[in-house]
């Protein structure tokens, strides 16, 4: 799909037995490389690489008529990256396909029904995690393109995706250069149980899998440069997500950045405050990837 500045190319990618994702990059044009990626977990692609399918149009979040839009106009900063020189990439991670009886299926319809099957299914993963596994081998895909440097690679999201970039981040061995989490849950014990527990159960049957899957065991893990944003008032990731991060970073003894909005909620948005917001990210991403 070619658009003004960028082209979007489509992949399905393997990570495993019986299972694949759906990969979408958007390549600035004329890219010879090597160039900088923005990795983008979580949601579904055609969102996350900001254009419209049903008429392949791509609008900035930073248009004055579009400061009303949260969703929509969020992602779609993802194509504004692209036009600057970066490769961005997103991973259908909330639709990753298994096999069953031959026909493909959306894993969250197995994990909604059989969430506590997810240990069995997957050995040597307890839950949510597994996603970053998924994750790191999105990244390999990513290096075998010969546009691509590989030092230079970054991740970024918000709520869930926030949650992946920072455990992507600290688990993953030097791999990301950057990442910025946005209202991300930093340890699963402190996020609601109508969520958690459908997919892990309880935290008395199954400790390891709440904690070996939260950000806050990892903290001292971390390299690079790191942005936690999160607004006082988060009614979803309540903001005590945050202040655990803080606590465990600081007590780590890691260099990081953070950044918080007063009395804004989950969405994080009122008056200047979405334009500030994705400014601040956009200066961050520039100057560190």
């Amino acid at each position: 799909h070619a658009f003004d500045g960028f082209a979007v190319e489509e992949y399905v990618q393997a990570n495993g037995p019986g299972t694949s994702q759906r990969v979408m990059m958007a390549v600035p044009n004329g890219a010879k490389g090597p160039l900088p990626v923005v990795v983008v977990p979580f949601y579904f692609p055609e969102a996350m690489l900001g254009f419209d399918p049903k008429n392949g149009s791509v609008e900035s979040p930073l248009a004055p008529a579009k400061t009303n839009l949260t969703y929509y106009a969020a992602v779609s900063y993802m194509s504004d990256l692209a036009r600057r020189g970066y490769v961005t990439v997103s991973a259908d991670a909330y639709h990753l396909t298994y096999a069953t009886n031959g026909a493909p299926a959306s894993s969250w319809a197995k994990w909604k029904h059989a969430g506590a099957a997810l240990v069995r299914d997957w050995p040597g993963w307890t839950g949510i995690g597994k996603l970053v596994f998924d994750t790191r081998l999105l990244v390999d895909l990513i290096c075998a393109d010969r546009r691509v440097d590989a030092s230079r690679i970054g991740i970024w999201g918000w709520s869930f995706g926030g949650y992946l970039s920072a455990l992507s981040m600290f688990r993953g061995e030097g791999t990301f250069k950057m990442a910025i989490s946005v209202a991300p849950v930093t340890n699963w014990r402190y996020y609601d149980n109508i969520y958690t527990e459908r997919f892990m159960r309880t935290p008395q049957e199954n400790p390891d899998g709440y904690d070996l899957n939260s950000p806050t065991t990892y903290a001292k893990q971390l390299k690079g440069k790191y942005l936690l944003i999160h607004g006082t008032a988060d009614d979803n990731v309540h903001f005590q997500n945050a202040m655990e991060l803080v606590k465990a970073l600081n007590e780590a003894g890691v260099e990081y950045d953070q950044f918080f909005f007063p009395n804004k909620n989950h969405f994080i948005m009122g008056g200047n405050t979405r334009t500030y917001l994705y400014n601040k990210l956009a200066k961050y991403i520039l100057e560190n990837l």
